[in-house]
């Protein structure tokens, strides 16, 4: 594999797994994978950025899910963790999955400790913030909460609160991420929070980003 020096993509796991893609297709090794929402962080200008396709994202998840569910759970969670280049450790971990000759590197076991781990602080935050928010009435007829988890649990989380609540509209927005998690009855959305405050309430269904075609792959 050719060395890059930076990749830079829009900073969902969907834009990430179509970073996998692309570096496994080009048959290049990055020195550093980054948001776009980190790249100041990056020391040297950005030699390639990588478009999100959710085609491509798609394939790097089924390719995944058949190794175990256990396995792409991990690698899901460990990316929400939004530790500092987690992007590239997963990306290796990743690769040694696919390892194609004995000659390619071994990954080294306690980094595969070190994903985990942070898997496993990923799933406690989760069940910390569904067991402790309790939403209240908006005047808006939704259900409304905040939270400041601190890991990106708030795509996890629908779920429980689809079966808390049954089918009235709640809301849920991760003040620290500028992130709002919505149920409208019928269609879940997660998007940034000035967006729904520019668009109003009453456009919220139609500017959905549903959570099974953009930032969210179901675990």
């Amino acid at each position: 594999m050719k060395t890059l020096q930076h990749i830079t993509y829009d900073g969902s796991f969907n834009g990430f797994l179509s970073v996998v893609f692309t570096i496994f297709q080009q048959e290049e090794c990055p020195l550093g994978i980054k948001s776009k929402k980190r790249e100041d962080q990056v020391l040297f200008p950005s030699e390639q950025n990588i478009e999100t396709d959710l085609g491509k994202a798609r394939r790097v998840w089924r390719s995944l899910e058949k190794k175990s569910s256990n396995t792409v759970k991990g690698i899901y969670f460990a990316f929400l963790s939004e530790q500092n280049d987690i992007e590239l450790l997963l990306f290796r971990y990743i690769k040694s999955l696919f390892r194609r000759t004995a000659e390619d590197p071994v990954f080294d076991p306690r980094e595969k400790s070190k994903i985990f781990q942070l898997a496993q602080n990923v799933a406690k935050e989760k069940q910390r913030i569904e067991t402790f928010t309790q939403l209240s009435d908006g005047k808006t007829g939704f259900l409304k909460g905040d939270i400041q988890p601190k890991y990106n649990v708030l795509p996890l989380i629908s779920k429980h609160f689809k079966s808390q609540y049954g089918n009235h509209p709640w809301m849920i927005t991760d003040t620290k991420r500028d992130l709002i998690l919505s149920f409208d009855g019928l269609y879940l959305g997660l998007q940034p929070y000035h967006k729904v405050q520019s668009d109003g309430l009453e456009q919220l269904k139609q500017s959905f980003t549903s959570l099974h075609g953009g930032q969210k792959i179901a675990v």
